[in-house]
């Protein structure tokens, strides 16, 4: 695949994933709700340090998790966001944001903002993102980053789910469902039963399989689509994660890269139970 077309299917996704009202409706959808409050807490009180009145990037914003969190710690933050998903007009956002906008080009002034933000998004630009962070902030516009740590829990629970994917796709379970064998399928999803145990996502699309077996085959088809193109996009997204999260080597490279023009404090690793949860970046756009 090109690396045109690996762009395209990539906001393709990212467009789909944000569609999903369970990603907009929390900082780490499927995150336990202290870790949501942890993280939650981190934008508040950066919101709190804020003078009133503050402009701030919220950069790969999503559905604006990040912003709001922001918000409900400095109600007068003036917030514009930027993805490079295409964010429906619609969505519920408290911020007016900037939807197909790639964090290698942002359409932004140079110099025009006061602090920038960024919640597992920064970390799936390409470098030249870290020379447009510093553009755009003032002289000693503030910056924290939140950032996919590469042996965080989310990143291993998504590992899981990736492989199980990967998996099912392998084996050909829409195909064996298609055809009608029913032995394939039995075969292929009690092997995978097997090696992970009763997961979920397994006996979902296990489920959904058979029950194509009782549809019409314009019913079957549709079904059947429709559970490939899901596993695809969220495929593309799982791999990008992977590639995404940061190792310590990864942190450092930003800092060094940036160093002439950023002011960065030392990384800080979020924890909870003893479990990193993500980096967290803090940094100054340096005087001129």
């Amino acid at each position: 695949m090109s690396d045109k077309s690996d762009k395209s299917a990539a906001e393709s996704s990212w467009t789909w994933y944000w569609a999903d009202p369970d990603s907009a409706a929390a900082c780490v959808p499927q995150a336990e709700e202290i870790v949501q409050k942890l993280i939650s807490g981190r934008w508040q009180e950066f919101g709190k340090e804020m003078p009133k009145a503050s402009r701030v990037a919220d950069l790969a914003c999503g559905m604006g998790a990040a912003g709001r969190a922001l918000l409900s710690g400095n109600p007068t933050a003036d917030i514009i966001g930027a993805d490079y998903a295409e964010i429906s007009e619609d969505a519920d956002l408290p911020f007016p944001v900037r939807a197909g906008v790639p964090l290698e080009n942002l359409p932004f002034d140079d110099a025009e903002f006061d602090a920038a933000i960024s919640q597992f998004g920064f970390e799936y630009a390409g470098e030249e993102a870290s020379g447009e962070l510093a553009r755009i902030l003032k002289p000693g516009g503030k910056i924290r980053l939140l950032m996919h740590h590469a042996q965080s829990v989310v990143v291993q629970a998504n590992k899981v789910r990736r492989n199980l994917l990967e998996a099912i796709s392998s084996f050909g379970a829409t195909d064996a469902a298609r055809s009608g064998d029913r032995a394939r399928l039995q075969a292929g999803f009690g092997k995978l039963v097997g090696q992970y145990g009763e997961q979920p996502l397994i006996l979902e699309i296990a489920t959904a399989c058979r029950d194509g077996f009782a549809m019409s085959e314009v019913d079957r088809t549709a079904l059947l689509d429709g559970i490939d193109a899901g596993m695809q996009r969220e495929l593309t997204i799982l791999r990008e994660l992977k590639q995404a999260a940061q190792s310590e080597d990864d942190i450092n490279a930003l800092i060094k890269r940036t160093a002439s023009s950023i002011d960065w404090a030392r990384p800080e690793v979020l924890e909870f139970d003893g479990k990193a949860i993500c980096w967290e970046l803090n940094g100054t756009r340096a005087e001129a």
